[in-house]
């Protein structure tokens, strides 16, 4: 293994023979330091694609453990931002001390063409790319936010490698642009200035006109916008209907975005940490997790596969997880518990159905070995899936000291013993996780019943200052990809 790429968690199922299990969204998040700028999906070819400025390389990556693929790109002028067709057959790279930009042929990723970006429109001097679209029915056609030094000077389209004649200077700039359901619309953000300007243009064979311009919409420090069936989401929280510029409505997260019309879901690269799930019509709050302890400021964000995610970090990190959040979920409330060890003061099944604050509250209770737990619970359901390709435990929990260990164990049916799939410490605050398990999750469930078991155990592994130390459940649920 690459001496760069590291697990975050060492949690692993044992069975007959050893098997590694991807569980919990920290397990399942590995890095590589390999100075990365952005990446994007290719998903006819299974890949990331990243762009490394100071390598001069751009590469591609298997998603799943972030082994380079080859043939690998080599360029000058440090190459960082990347545009993706709709087709997927064509890739356009954008470079930080380059006025050029290069098209390559993904089938045999071979370069096609590196043209010039030409002259500040209406002045003087060499531009660079501060963003590129793909135009949606065209692989030959690119619009680009072109850069001077570090402002954005104004707009050009690109046809085969030709700037078109009508350009727009820096009055009618966005810095972050994207195409919309209809080809000839392009849609803008100033994210460079205080005027927080929303932009709609069109863009046919003469180049690029400014169609309609609304002052203060962006919220501010808005630095990307990404397009789903012309809403157009911002890493700051806001979405906005592109044809009629109005404001739709806002997320309660921020960060980097990615909506998904097929999941009607909005994932968000939180500030704090975690990656969230939103309702994308409706703006609610789902699911999330915690404590992905990435290194810097995510800069780029992608999906990959059917439930995968892809960032880079402003300090250069590439990462790549799996989450049963990008599932198309069945959920499973508990229907029995059982209290093993434990003193209940509050709470019971109904407790661990939903996260209402209506919260199953326990303290430690007699144990006769060292190995026991003082607080144990196991919780049943039925699965209408019997043989489920994951499957996951969504929960949402705190303890009152940090000392306490939280272990997730899921009964193995092939194995016939309950297996650890998660080892965590609590925290004093209420923290939302998933025990995920992929690609094996028909061993945890009956073949013939379709019965799901899981025990929820808690010990401290240090000491605690406060006795008797208290756990707070208030959501225990399983969910299975559909």
């Amino acid at each position: 293994m690459d001496k760069g790429m590291r697990f975050l968690s060492n949690c692993f199922l044992l069975v007959a023979i050893i098997v590694v299990v991807n569980t919990t969204s920290e397990a399942q998040l590995i890095f590589r330091d390999l100075g990365a700028h952005e990446v994007l999906y290719d998903g006819l070819r299974d890949e990331l694609i990243v762009s490394l400025p100071d390598q001069n390389q751009v590469v591609r990556l298997n998603p799943r453990n972030l082994e380079h693929r080859f043939p690998i790109f080599d360029t000058t002028g440090n190459p960082t931002h990347l545009a993706l067709s709709d087709s997927g057959n064509t890739l356009y790279i954008g470079f930080e001390n380059s006025p050029q930009v290069a098209q390559i042929a993904l089938a045999t990723w071979s370069e096609v063409r590196r043209f010039g970006l030409g002259d500040v429109p209406g002045g003087s001097g060499l531009t660079y790319t501060y963003d590129i679209a793909v135009k949606p029915d065209n692989d030959d056609v690119i619009a680009v936010a072109l850069r001077q030094f570090s402002s954005v000077r104004g707009l050009a389209v690109y046809d085969q490698g030709v700037r078109l004649p009508n350009v727009l200077d820096s009055n009618s700039q966005a810095g972050s642009i994207v195409f919309g359901m209809i080809p000839d619309t392009l849609y803008g953000a100033d994210v460079t200035s205080s005027e927080r300007g929303f932009r709609r243009y069109n863009v046919d064979a003469q180049g690029i006109t400014l169609l309609s311009s609304v002052s203060g919409l962006l919220p501010g420090g808005v630095g990307h916008i990404v397009h789903v069936n012309d809403r157009i989401y911002t890493d700051r929280r806001s979405v906005f209907h592109g044809p009629t510029n109005t404001l739709l409505g806002m997320y309660s997260g921020r960060g980097m975005i990615v909506p998904s019309s097929a999941l009607n879901r909005a994932f968000i690269t939180d500030f704090s940490q975690s990656l969230m799930s939103f309702e994308l019509d409706t703006f609610n709050f789902v699911e999330m997790t915690h404590d992905l302890n990435y290194q810097g400021g995510i800069r780029s964000l992608t999906r990959w596969g059917d439930d995968g995610f892809a960032f880079t970090t402003s300090q250069g990190y590439i990462y790549s997880m799996r989450s049963s959040l990008a599932w198309n979920q069945l959920r499973l409330p508990p229907a029995s518990l059982t209290v093993l060890r434990g003193i209940t003061l509050q709470g019971n099944l109904e407790s661990l159905t939903a996260p209402d604050n209506n919260r199953l509250i326990m303290r430690p209770g007699i144990t006769f070995t060292t190995t026991q737990s003082p607080v144990e619970i196991e919780i049943r359901a039925t699965s209408p899936l019997l043989n489920p390709e994951g499957i996951s435990l969504s929960m949402e929990m705190q303890g009152s000291s940090v000392s306490v260990v939280q272990t997730v164990s899921f009964y193995d049916y092939i194995q016939s013993a309950f297996v650890i799939v998660s080892e965590r410490p609590t925290r004093n605050e209420d923290e939302r996780t998933q025990c995920d398990v992929f690609d094996i999750g028909h061993r945890f469930v009956d073949p013939v019943t379709g019965s799901v078991r899981a025990r929820i155990s808690y010990k401290p592994n240090g000491p605690v200052f406060s006795y008797p130390w208290s756990v707070q459940i208030d959501l225990a649920r399983w969910v299975l990809p559909q």
